[in-house]
């Protein structure tokens, strides 16, 4: 196994890259999530795990504060929900952010913070979790 965690720490050096002991993130209770398909490749391979911990408010400030992050957004409507592994990008219009692709393949996709007073052309996200890690299980 090899696992990455997307902690923000500051360390001496100029590495992006450093293996440490322990971390305060492994004691949150995270959910884990198979990785169906190679749309993050070659930043997360499906079949690979992902660490994510759930995001309890959806409000504009708290995404606001996710920008850039690495996240999986589950969206659409009642009847028929995708979950997508994404980056979370900007504003783009009242209520609208773009969940931008990460890897090689796959593409952008513009998502509503909330349905209330939009659009029906644009599918809102139902729930989202922040990507704190990858763990790859090696042959």
């Amino acid at each position: 196994m090899i696992g990455v965690v997307y902690e923000e720490l500051s360390f001496p050096g100029r590495e992006e890259v450093v293996e440490v002991e322990s971390s305060e993130l492994l004691e949150r209770a995270l959910v884990a999530a198979t990785v169906a398909d190679d749309s993050a490749f070659p930043i997360i391979r499906a079949e690979d795990l992902v660490l994510m911990e759930p995001v309890a408010n959806l409000d504009m400030a708290a995404v606001e504060h996710l920008e850039d992050s690495l996240v999986v957004a589950e969206v659409g409507t009642e009847s028929e929900v995708f979950a997508y592994l994404k980056r979370l990008g900007g504003y783009a219009g009242p209520g609208i952010r773009i969940l931008e692709n990460i890897g090689l393949k796959g593409s952008a996709l513009s998502v509503a913070i909330s349905d209330e007073g939009l659009s029906t052309d644009v599918a809102a996200i139902r729930k989202l979790f922040r990507v704190h890690g990858t763990i790859r299980k090696c042959d």
